[in-house]
């Protein structure tokens, strides 16, 4: 049986992957691995700039990617 933090911490998985363009955005930098992408090579989901990022936080919170910071790029 699983105790209070696994099931916490898949809850919060299951929740960061429940809205689809997070999903989306999931998938394309799993299949960029074991290398990396940068943002600006994220596809196009036609939402604003500030959307985008607003996913990627909560998939980093998730604990479901990492970033790093090169300039004015971010590579995940």
């Amino acid at each position: 049986m699983a105790n209070d933090e696994d099931v916490a911490r898949a809850a919060a998985v299951f929740k960061a992957l429940g809205d689809s363009a997070r999903l989306r955005l999931f998938d394309a930098i799993v299949a960029a691995a074991p290398g990396e992408i940068c943002v600006c090579d994220l596809p196009d989901l036609e939402l604003s700039q500030a959307t985008i990022s607003h996913h990627l936080r909560k998939l980093r919170d998730a604990g479901l990617v990492t970033s790093e910071r090169r300039g004015t790029w971010v590579y995940y």
